[in-house]
């Protein structure tokens, strides 16, 4: 909202984002507008941020992480059986810390659901995907309800989205699965840089250089400016169904 505004910054700011995942184009403007820039992560369950990393532009491997643990914090990367992964392995982002909450008010089935022991730890499911990339730095990758199934495959939305945001002159990006059976596919949705005119097959052979084949989207569809809810979230019922 102060980009749109007009805002220029000040190099002696200290910019600290958190509330929504931070995208490439909003990083590279927000670096280039202050002295420092850090992405926070965290919800509200936890007493809010337990990870923070300090954002370069360009950012190593292109990738923005949401970084190492606050003190007080430990966080758990765990497979859909509840056992930790390895490095490089996905799984759901646990947040273990005397500063979670102790429930949900008048609540005790959510309470249950959102709140495990491994052991004696106990922790909190953030409903969040990412990579372990270390033992104490994670990529994002998008929500549980984010993941889909196409012809056998788990796909990660927000790997496929975060693929596309690394293409040159991709300012935006955002992938939905549309249709069902056979004929389901992902549909890939790109907003340019400003001045900039994508070519769908640049972006097709980008995307087939770092992506396994099943995670490349059988149409890609180039807007203007992707649709914004109230809030200035990406509202993804509005977004274009492929003709």
């Amino acid at each position: 909202m102060l980009l749109k505004a007009g805002w220029q910054g000040r190099n002696t700011l200290t910019a600290l984002c958190g509330g929504e995942a931070l995208d490439a184009g909003l990083a590279e403007q927000l670096c280039a507008r202050t002295r420092r820039l850090w992405n926070c992560y965290g919800p509200t369950e936890a007493t809010v941020w337990s990870l923070v990393s300090e954002v370069r532009w360009p950012p190593t491997d292109g990738q923005i992480t949401i970084g190492h643990s606050l003190p007080g914090y430990r966080h758990w990367v765990l497979d859909e059986a509840g056992q930790p992964v390895a490095e490089e392995e996905r799984g759901e982002l646990c947040i273990e810390s005397p500063a979670l909450c102790e429930g949900y008010w008048r609540k005790p089935a959510l309470t249950v659901a959102a709140f495990l022991r491994v052991d004696v730890h106990r922790l909190y499911r953030t409903g969040d995907r990412v990579r372990r990339l270390g033992a104490d730095n994670f990529l994002y990758l998008g929500r549980r309800d984010d993941q889909v199934k196409l012809r056998g495959f788990r796909i990660e939305l927000g790997e496929v989205e975060a693929g596309l945001r690394r293409q040159p002159g991709v300012q935006e990006a955002a992938v939905r699965l549309v249709g069902e059976g056979d004929e389901a596919m992902l549909v890939g949705y790109v907003e340019a840089k400003s001045g900039v005119t994508l070519n769908r097959l640049a972006l097709r052979k980008g995307l087939q250089a770092t992506l396994p084949h099943y995670m490349v989207p059988a149409r890609l569809i180039l807007l203007d400016a992707l649709p914004k809810t109230g809030s200035g979230k990406l509202d993804r019922k509005a977004l274009p169904l492929p003709e």
